[in-house]
């Protein structure tokens, strides 16, 4: 486990290491920006979006802050996504913004949503994630409860294409939460990493497949759209509910990040930053909570 210390307030963490320093960004009321050039002394940075895109009053008139970032390189540019949703309901946008250069002075270009859902859909477009394949393509993961996770291929732009959203992960049994997805391609396979549960119940899970579009199993050859999932950690007694995992490359070294509540603290959300293994079999062993 990294021991994280300074500006580790947070929930719903995205991360990505410029080759220089980690830059780690969450939500909220506005899009916290966070750097560590160590791995253990986070320094505020900046703040993006201090009032939400003008897009949102029209898509999302109800929505409360933005959530759930997403920082993500491609195309010779850094890329933003990020969710506007009205709570408790479907109703919901991811939005897309580009820089060409990431610093704390950096202006980001909104081209406003990737995709939306409406209060009759029964997936939400929420919790973005992003991955490039080694064939260069553009994914987006995203989706919350309902009918669960969803993916979508992006163009080299990183907008959307036409391909209708393909389901991934589902929790069809007992309808328990399910959310803030995240991928990652290791070896031969691909990992969908999942929160299952809200708040303090919250728990991570993962699933791997072949191929981007799955299908996702978990080690025990469950499948992920049938409620199956590996474990990824265990709660300690002081840090609880971890939740919205994200993974990152510093080298050839993988690492996770995501918040758990502190016991300690009041039950408050702080950021967790774990390296993560891969066993003999190639599943995921992560140093956390």
């Amino acid at each position: 486990m990294v021991p994280l210390v300074g500006a580790i307030y947070g929930s719903d963490p995205s991360a990505l290491f410029d080759g220089d320093k980690l830059w780690i960004v969450t939500g909220g009321a506005a899009l916290e920006v966070r750097t560590t050039i160590d791995l253990v002394n986070v320094e505020p940075a900046t703040r993006i979006f201090e009032q939400a895109p003008s897009w949102v009053a029209d898509a999302v008139p109800e929505a409360q802050g933005i959530w759930s970032p997403e920082l993500a390189h491609f195309g010779g540019l850094y890329h933003l996504y990020y969710a506007v949703s009205s709570i408790g309901s479907s109703r919901s946008c991811i939005g897309h913004a580009t820089t060409d250069l990431l610093d704390i002075a950096s202006e980001w270009l909104d081209s406003g949503p990737v995709i939306c859902t409406a209060e009759s859909d029964d997936f939400n477009a929420i919790d973005p994630n992003i991955l490039q394949t080694p064939d260069g393509q553009i994914w987006l993961a995203f989706g919350s409860y309902s009918s669960g996770i969803k993916l979508v291929q992006l163009d080299a732009a990183g907008a959307r294409t036409v391909s209708e959203p393909l389901s991934v992960a589902a929790r069809p049994d007992d309808g328990g939460a399910l959310q803030a997805a995240a991928l990652a391609q290791h070896g031969e396979f691909y990992y969908l990493f999942v929160s299952f549960g809200a708040g303090t119940s919250h728990r991570l899970m993962a699933g791997r497949a072949r191929a981007i579009e799955g299908p996702y199993l978990d080690r025990a050859g469950r499948a992920l759209l049938e409620g199956g999932g590996t474990p990824l950690l265990e709660p300690s007694t002081r840090f609880v509910g971890a939740g919205s995992n994200d993974i990152f490359l510093i080298g050839e070294r993988s690492y996770n990040i995501f918040h758990a509540y502190d016991e300690q603290d009041s039950g408050r959300a702080k950021l967790r930053l774990a390296s993560l293994a891969w066993d003999v079999a190639g599943w995921p062993i992560s140093g956390g909570p």
